[in-house]
């Protein structure tokens, strides 16, 4: 367009206020994203914000900041930090998940008879929740392919869950003890509930 400004200088000026105005109202959406995850004091996202009634608000806040990234005079804009920063944060609540994961799993591989069949079955329940969390994250696929940098979680643990079923059932038919075929019966059920 700035070259028919040879032709008509007075659509020079023209461009430059749709421009101005542009930016304006690109501006505005980056208040508007960053006042829905991050508050003045905090530094990092809400992960409340993670939970699956939000994951379009993020996915499309995703898609948005990174079409604005690919706009050449839009390169100078918050909108290039606040893409990082929320992308960092996303990073850090899927190693935060991958931990939970990892943490109760290994309380299921480890129970024992002495232990609390409730707290085993809320070890159950809370993979059970992060499952669907990771089944619904990866509905979203900007949200998705960034959460999933390392590997995808929800596969992972359903690879993790299956290898361990098996594993449960090959202990089954090699162990004599009663006692110990009553713990593994009891963690199969809790594996693949």
């Amino acid at each position: 367009m700035e070259k028919f400004g040879i032709f008509i200088p007075e659509l020079k000026e023209h461009i430059k206020e749709a421009q101005k105005s542009f930016l304006n109202s690109v501006n505005k959406v980056f208040v508007d994203i960053k006042n829905i995850f991050y508050t003045d004091e905090q530094n990092s996202i809400n992960c409340e914000f993670l939970k699956m009634r939000h994951l379009r608000t993020i996915d499309i806040s995703l898609k948005y900041l990174g079409l604005c990234k690919e706009i050449k005079f839009l390169a100078q804009t918050d909108g290039n930090d606040l893409l990082s920063r929320l992308e960092n944060n996303i990073k850090e609540y899927s190693d935060c998940l991958n931990v939970k994961i990892d943490e109760e799993f290994k309380r299921i591989i480890d129970y024992t008879e002495v232990d609390d069949k409730i707290v085993l079955y809320q070890n159950s329940q809370n993979l059970s929740k992060i499952a669907k969390e990771l089944f619904e994250i990866n509905k979203y696929s900007d949200l998705a392919t960034r959460f999933n940098y390392n590997k995808n979680l929800f596969d992972d643990l359903k690879l993790r869950m299956d290898v361990y079923s098996f594993e449960l059932e090959s202990e089954l038919e090699l162990t004599e003890s009663t006692k110990q075929v009553t713990i593994a019966y009891f963690k199969l059920e809790i594996v693949k509930s």
